[in-house]
């Protein structure tokens, strides 16, 4: 079974239309035909015209509130994952868990740590890191280490905000929900260090 959809051009009026073979009963300068792959379910899809593909009903709007929501998953799952950390120990990688109890545990650490430099006193700390391994690190290790997470999480804030801005952006100018299922919420993201490098925002 063939399954066509049949668009008038005059009043853009709609059918689903089968067939057991070739199926062609319209003027082609009356009618837009588009043949399909299976049938459609016409309450919950469509057949998008200008992309040629079946794309499901939504408003632009339900369509950049469903690709917000998977935004914010993929964001916490980059925020969350265990960093790994060059530089803070000379020849030595921290993986340091980024969970937000362990972000605020290392900011704990980094206040801690840098009112005892400001007193001019001695400061260490054991560093457990995603590993299971300890550290032992001084006050300045203890604050580029708080540095390094801090700039990483920022980063991938800043990559989340630019894709709502480009759903935001699509929405006010029009853009099918189609098109805006389409808009790609991994962009902009930074990737962990893999050198004694912090991370850095990605090239444009």
């Amino acid at each position: 079974m063939t399954w066509w959809m049949v668009r008038d051009r005059a009043t853009g009026e709609e059918q689903l239309v089968s067939c057991d073979g070739a199926y062609a009963p319209y003027d082609g300068d009356l009618f837009d035909l588009a043949e399909l792959e299976r049938e459609l379910d016409l309450t919950q899809e469509r057949w998008d015209w200008g992309l040629g593909a079946i794309v499901l009903r939504a408003t632009p709007e339900q369509a950049r509130n469903d690709r917000w929501e998977a935004a914010k998953v993929y964001r916490e799952q980059r925020r969350n994952a265990p960093l790994p950390i060059m530089g803070v120990l000379a020849g030595d990688v921290i993986i340091a868990d980024c969970d937000l109890e362990s972000r605020l545990t290392i900011a704990g650490a980094v206040q801690m740590a840098t009112l005892a430099q400001a007193a001019n006193e001695p400061y260490s700390l054991t560093f457990t890191d995603h590993d299971n391994r300890q550290h032992t690190l001084d006050a300045g290790q203890v604050i580029a280490l708080g540095v390094s997470v801090a700039t990483f999480q920022g980063l991938c804030h800043a990559a989340s905000q630019s894709v709502r801005n480009a759903l935001d952006t699509a929405v006010a100018e029009g853009a099918t929900a189609a098109e805006i299922l389409l808009i790609d919420i991994t962009a902009g993201y930074p990737e962990p260090p893999e050198a004694g490098d912090p991370p850095t925002e990605p090239e444009s």
